[in-house]
């Protein structure tokens, strides 16, 4: 079981600290700030001011936050440690992807060593990393999915309990990159109710990436759903290990040689098999 999540305002939360009456302090458990930009690394200003407010509370809290890698990467050493001595002990980022061309097509700030660096001196600091690995956008190559399995690979071995977060590419509209995207997608929703059509054809296999082919789509599916979770992350505890094992090694050889041949039915079997959801999202 999972500790639960106290779903709170930030200064309701810092108020009841003062006040020793959360019972988020009493149950030892975790709590989530209701707005997330509040959690957010805005200038590096508001993690900071958190992890003041909740440093005199520490050990009785731990609490995570989100943050860009060009942000995290211009965090002083003296900063770092502050966000870990208030319990802060783990770090989202938009990490995106491990290929340079990539990153700049998706106009983001940072570049594949920089993603590194931040994994390497928030490891340093005790606070362990989330990343966010995206599959799929437009203008991606085989050349850049194979750079993102090798940045996979070198987190891992700086922070082993660092966790990765493989995603298909979603539409972000009003950022370049996202509004190229829609140029290729007529059909996208401009309503809540298509939106909730959408989301719902999604989940029964709808197609959201017309600028690939209907089986690179359906293979990224298959990496992002199956293979790339199997091979990256320490699975649940299986009534068949060995079982587990085999094909975990086989996931890995998959992502080193790039082998699709009876992928299909492998993940059928793996799935009856062991009967265990694979490791997806991030929970503490």
């Amino acid at each position: 079981m999972y500790p639960a999540y106290q779903i709170l305002g930030l200064q309701k939360l810092l108020r009841g600290l003062q006040g020793r009456s959360l019972p988020v302090i009493a149950g030892g458990g975790f709590f989530r700030v209701l707005d997330p930009r509040e959690l957010a690394f805005p200038k590096e200003i508001r993690a900071l001011e958190i992890a003041r407010g909740l440093l005199p509370f520490r050990p009785r809290i731990r609490w995570f936050a989100l943050g860009s890698v060009a942000d995290i990467v211009r965090l002083r050493d003296k900063d770092l440690r502050l966000l870990q001595q208030s319990g802060c002990h783990r770090i989202e980022m938009g990490s995106e992807s491990g290929s340079d061309p990539q990153l700049g097509r998706l106009g983001k700030r940072h570049r594949a060593g920089d993603i590194l660096e931040a994994t390497a001196r928030l490891r340093a600091h005790g606070i362990h990393s989330t990343h966010n690995l995206i599959f799929g956008s437009l203008g991606e190559e085989p050349s850049d999915r194979r750079a993102t399995f090798r940045l996979a690979r070198k987190i891992g071995r700086i922070d082993p309990k660092a966790h990765l977060q493989f995603r298909l590419y979603q539409v972000v509209p009003g950022t370049s990159h996202g509004d190229q995207a829609l140029r290729s997608m007529p059909w996208f929703p401009k309503s809540l109710d298509q939106l909730a059509t959408f989301r719902l054809g999604l989940a029964q296999g709808q197609r959201s990436l017309p600028w690939l082919s209907e089986e690179e789509e359906d293979l990224l599916h298959k990496l992002t759903d199956y293979v790339l979770p199997l091979a990256f992350h320490h699975p649940h505890p299986s009534k068949h290990p060995l079982v587990q094992t085999f094909f975990r090694r086989l996931a890995r050889a998959r992502v080193r040689t790039g082998l699709q041949l009876g992928l299909r039915w492998e993940e059928r079997i793996y799935r009856k098999a062991i009967g265990e959801p694979l490791l997806t999202t991030y929970l503490p």
